[in-house]
């Protein structure tokens, strides 16, 4: 529904990265949206789509992070 989900994690990092005025990754939204996702259950008031949101929010950091090793490896054959 909202695109390309590696490149909405990098705009979301982007937007992060100006508020806090810190570096943030695509894989650090991720993984953060993982753990937001994580906090609702301490709650105990999930649904189902809670669980399913975490799992998809862990899949989407290991797309991002390797496909982040692929681009550099990549780049380190172009250059050799």
């Amino acid at each position: 529904d909202y695109g390309d989900k590696v490149d909405n994690h990098n705009n979301i990092a982007r937007l992060w990265s100006a508020y806090l005025d810190i570096k943030i990754e695509a894989h650090d939204v991720a993984i953060m949206m993982a753990l937001l996702k994580m906090a609702r259950t301490k709650l105990g008031a999930v649904s189902k789509d809670t669980y399913i949101d975490m799992a998809a929010y862990s899949a989407i950091a290991g797309e991002i992070k390797f496909k982040e090793k692929k681009q550099w490896i990549i780049l380190l054959h172009k250059n050799n």
